[in-house]
């Protein structure tokens, strides 16, 4: 009970940063109803796996939060939350391409 507002405050931070808070909410409701799919349930380990990690290194594996982030965004039906949320447009890749001008291309 004493490590519950420190673990409530790295959910925040994970959803804030990575997760979008509706993800991060949406997560928690059904693992609390016990009612998570495949595909959600192993986000929620992964989550899981992060916090405890951060609470005995004092760090989040941004790696591994990345890999999160990107099985999220693979699957896109499966967690319609964040890619609907602000978060996700932070994780958009930019499509790059070359313009042309009259006197020569840009690079």
């Amino acid at each position: 009970m004493e490590l519950h507002p420190q673990i409530i405050d790295l959910e925040a931070s994970l959803a804030e940063e990575w997760l979008s808070p509706e993800l991060m909410s949406a997560l928690r409701a059904e693992n609390l109803r016990s009612d998570l799919t495949e595909k959600r349930g192993i986000v929620v380990q992964q989550i899981k796996a992060q916090i405890v990690g951060y609470l005995r290194s004092g760090s989040f594996n941004s790696r591994r939060i990345a890999d999160i982030v990107n099985y999220i965004r693979l699957n896109e039906s499966d967690f319609v939350e964040w890619h609907q949320s602000d978060i996700a447009k932070l994780f958009v890749t930019p499509n790059f391409h070359n313009e042309k001008k009259a006197s020569g291309y840009f690079f």
